[in-house]
């Protein structure tokens, strides 16, 4: 009777924790699509999509069919093709495909910490970490592929451990997760390899290694088929911002990276639970436990290695749910000590349950308050509003631009995919031999190579972003801007401000150009628009010969301007 009445509890203890998870995938639905954001480079991904949809394959300028990977995800490359086919949005999908991930990833997150051994009732903290955690609500409606990566790394893990735990022989579902969650990001094998050495480590044996073996053969193969196929498509082995970014070594940067975001997100509360997780787990040897405790070990060496990125810790994003699982146990460690009489353990649970309750608290606080900022790094809230400025850039110039058209900006996203004109990225990511060009050891993190004016000259660009800004509305002149210099600009250049008509105001766009006056001008007449100046470039002192401005009317414009005006973005 006894043994009867004790399941019985157990099993209305876990249908009240599986509601519990239900209440919190409801919340992170509710916390989440309010804030879904997009930023530019998610519109770099949609131009290769919709060109492929359009029948032009997959290639950057339609009029210039130069087969090239610029996206780094394949994955969402694809989707964003199959959604502008079926004449979708794809900016709307895969914020809904984002966020359907996310929910997906609450309940694995639940389902892993019940396989840590955790109680169900303490294992609702790890999704309870995660549903209101700004990195991982934020990350979600991003239009990124950065959730779906991670979940699938997740659901990976959570099936290779069961393939080598099981004592019957499974079907490796896990090489097959790995591989699609590969196709999504290209940092999915780092995981995979880490995860598999883990359960080496744990669990020592010819059969684990058989397994482990199987499940990353599956992987290998599809691999190196799609290996095979980049090599006959694009002639090259991997996405062509590996040849671009990948540059040195940061260390000095990535462990600054690293100690913001265990100040920001309160390590301060959750290390002892964390901490007590890796002491119980890793001395019973889980499979689990080291499986994913190697794999944030990875991830943590990886990007205190490449200096952490410019965004606001996307990349801690794998970690995440190995987190939350972990914490999750060392919370009911904490409350559950062996050998502990009935009031020591009432007590230990109520400080345990005291202070997950403060976790949970820290850790949703956070989407509710503004990133601290440091360094170079960008908040999702400048990335959005960054993002949001280029679209209606986009939008703007796609009235006057079409694909013959040729422009040249470092912001590769909304604008070529809103315009579709004919793109030269001065970055490199999508151009073919972006990888050969110079690497400059202390340029912008991750964009150590970029174009010379020369190379613009050459391929013959009409208009080029100098400014990091195209359209305005003043008609600042070039001086007002220097802050916001390119290092393709080359001094002495004629910089060009053109008056567009607006609804309300006309907007100003400001562009330098390796072009002829001539040219410029008859591309002007045709296109029925006014010049409001052309004036050179004046990078040295301001004892240098001033330049004379093309018509009256603007000349005193900026004689009653202020001395440093100021852009929509500056």
């Amino acid at each position: 009777m006894g043994q009867t009445s004790t399941t019985t509890g157990r099993h209305r203890g876990g249908r009240l924790a599986a509601a519990v998870v239900i209440l919190l995938v409801v919340t992170f639905v509710v916390l989440a699509w309010p804030r879904r954001w997009f930023n530019d480079d998610a519109f770099i991904t949609f131009r290769y999509g919709q060109n492929i949809a359009g029948g032009h394959g997959f290639v950057w300028n339609i009029t210039d069919p130069v087969p090239i990977e610029g996206s780094t995800s394949l994955g969402w490359t694809l989707l964003s093709a199959l959604t502008e086919a079926l004449h979708g949005n794809p900016l709307v999908v895969c914020q809904l495909v984002g966020l359907a991930a996310g929910v997906v990833g609450l309940v694995a997150v639940w389902r892993g910490g019940l396989r840590l051994g955790t109680p169900a009732a303490w294992a609702i903290a790890a999704p309870a970490l995660l549903a209101g955690h700004r990195q991982y609500v934020l990350w979600s409606v991003s239009a990124m592929e950065t959730r779906v990566a991670t979940v699938l790394a997740l659901l990976g893990t959570l099936a290779l451990v069961a393939e080598v735990t099981s004592s019957a022989r499974r079907r490796p579902w896990s090489g097959l997760a790995f591989l699609l969650g590969s196709i999504v990001r290209p940092e999915t094998p780092l995981l995979h390899a880490a995860g598999g050495l883990g359960l080496l480590l744990a669990k020592p044996s010819r059969e684990t290694l058989r397994r482990v073996a199987l499940s990353g053969g599956i992987h290998a193969a599809g691999l190196i088929a799609l290996t095979g196929w980049r090599l006959a498509t694009f002639g090259k082995p991997l996405p062509n911002p590996f040849y671009v970014k990948v540059g040195g070594l940061q260390w000095a940067r990535g462990w600054t990276y690293l100690l913001e975001f265990l100040d920001q997100y309160h390590a301060i509360l959750w290390g002892l639970p964390f901490v007590v997780a890796l002491w119980v787990l890793l001395r019973r040897r889980d499979p689990l436990a080291a499986a994913i405790t190697t794999q944030i070990v990875a991830i943590t060496v990886w990007i205190v290695a490449i200096g952490g990125g410019r965004w606001e810790f996307r990349f801690f994003d794998w970690i995440l749910p190995a987190w939350a699982m972990l914490v999750a146990f060392g919370l009911f460690s904490l409350a559950s000590p062996a050998g502990a009489d009935r009031r020591r353990a009432l007590a230990r649970t109520f400080l345990a349950g005291g202070l997950a309750a403060a976790l949970v608290v820290a850790q949703t606080s956070t989407l509710f308050q503004r990133f601290r900022s440091f360094d170079t790094m960008m908040s999702v809230e400048a990335l959005h509003a960054a993002g949001r400025a280029m679209l209606v850039d986009g939008m703007k110039l796609a009235e006057i631009l079409g694909p013959e058209d040729r422009i040249a900006t470092g912001w590769a996203g909304a604008v070529p995919y809103a315009t579709r004109a004919w793109h030269f990225d001065p970055w490199g990511l999508n151009h073919p031999d972006g990888g050969d060009w110079p690497f400059d050891p202390v340029g912008v993190l991750f964009h150590q190579r970029h174009a010379t004016w020369e190379m613009l000259e050459e391929a013959d660009v009409f208009f080029v972003d100098i400014f990091n800004q195209f359209l305005y509305r003043r008609p600042a002149p070039p001086r007002a801007l220097l802050g916001k210099l390119r290092p393709w600009a080359r001094d002495g250049s004629i910089v060009y401000c053109i008056e567009l008509p607006g609804r309300r105001a006309p907007w100003y766009w400001i562009f330098a150009s390796p072009q002829s006056r001539e040219t410029i001008d008859r591309w002007l007449e045709r296109h029925d628009l006014r010049l409001v100046y052309a004036l050179p470039l004046l990078v040295g002192p301001l004892e240098r010969a001033r330049p004379e401005l093309r018509s009256g009317s603007a000349k005193g414009r900026f004689r009653s301007a202020p001395g440093r005006l100021q852009g929509r973005r500056n």
